[in-house]
């Protein structure tokens, strides 16, 4: 009796987990989708991933280095200003006389940015620019102002810590460059989740704009050229194109809902190697425009897509147009969908 309750109970568990993990391939399937490799496939695609990722790193921190030597311009504002309260990243600040501290976050910051795109193999390098970074955004920011410019660069920083310094030294194991792929597609999830978040706020305002009435949603043809002329008459600057699209509110609101779409579901092309250079450029183009329109845009963020996603390592190097225009999200479920109502028997009478 003892021995079939145990069977019985053994091949309950086995059925339970032959359950779960259908149900996880079938999850599996529908957000991760890649050319299939046979293994030998797989592990050259994963060696050129590498050599691809190490560039990437390489050029960040050499990158980082050219943004220091950009904001140098207005470093003598920090050492003249006199009201400053740093955030959380440089909380020794106080502890010592103001121009002490403004000078030690400055240099710091610009010795070890240098010492990270000299050593990028090494994550004490690494870390070290993360350190001094974080102080330099602690007292940028310390001014009753939040500037958002290098928010991304700082949680790509954060995730290249974690890249093992193994990865950098010839082929390496399966297992170490799986870790170092690995790190960069976190660095790649954690910029693309900066974009959803920012979609979903685009439309759950314009939900509520809409069903609320208390002024014109977004989701309203009209509602983008209110958007951009609020814009033009709060800077009084004129832009290149913001003119031309308030001529033509028809062409700005398709834009609009083309860059909601691409923000909303960027979470997803972390999932969808191939889509990483079409969709890392459709967001490039977005910067682009909000440069053309509104005369302001993030090049810390343009220069990051270039990097992860245009230049993505792990996006195969073959193209296959039918598969990426099905991974486009939402795509594929129209077109199941369409598939069943065609195959669908006709009503009989």
């Amino acid at each position: 009796m003892t021995s079939s309750l145990s069977e019985g109970d053994t091949s309950a568990a086995d059925r339970r987990e032959r359950r779960l993990q259908r149900s996880i391939d079938r999850v599996t399937h529908h957000l991760w989708s890649s050319p299939v490799r046979t293994f030998r496939e797989l592990i050259e695609h994963q060696r050129g991933a590498v050599e691809r990722g190490r560039t990437v790193v390489r050029a960040f921190y050499l990158i980082s280095v050219m943004w220091v030597v950009y904001d140098m311009m207005g470093w003598y504002r920090h050492l003249d200003a006199e009201a400053v309260e740093p955030l959380w990243t440089a909380f020794w600040f106080d502890w010592f006389d103001h121009g002490t501290s403004v000078r030690v976050i400055l240099y710091g910051y610009l010795a070890l940015t240098i010492l990270a795109a000299a050593l990028p193999h090494r994550r004490l390098a690494r870390l070290g620019f993360l350190v001094g970074y974080s102080a330099y955004l602690g007292l940028v920011n310390g001014y009753g102002k939040a500037y958002g410019h290098y928010t991304g660069w700082w949680y790509v920083a954060l995730f290249f810590v974690l890249i093992p310094d193994q990865g950098f030294r010839g082929r390496g194991s399966a297992t170490t460059r799986h870790r170092f792929l690995t790190g960069i597609w976190t660095a790649q999830l954690g910029l693309l989740v900066m974009y959803s978040l920012s979609g979903a706020w685009k439309v759950l305002f314009a939900a509520y704009d809409l069903v609320s009435g208390d002024r014109l949603s977004t989701l309203h043809p009209d509602g983008f050229s209110m958007i951009l002329a609020d814009r033009i008459l709060e800077t009084n600057e004129r832009t290149l194109l913001g003119d031309t699209l308030l001529d033509l509110p028809w062409l700005g609101w398709a834009l609009y809902l083309g860059t909601v779409y691409l923000e909303t579901a960027s979470l997803l092309i972390a999932f969808r190697p191939r889509l990483h250079r079409i969709w890392g450029f459709g967001l490039l183009l977005f910067h682009v425009g909000t440069q053309l329109l509104m005369n302001f845009t993030f090049l810390p963020n343009i220069a990051l897509l270039g990097l992860l996603f245009v230049g993505s390592p792990s996006a195969p190097d073959e193209f296959d147009p039918r598969a990426t225009f099905l991974d486009l999200p939402g795509v594929r479920l129209v077109h199941r969908t369409l598939g069943r109502l065609r195959s669908r028997p006709p009503a009989t009478t």
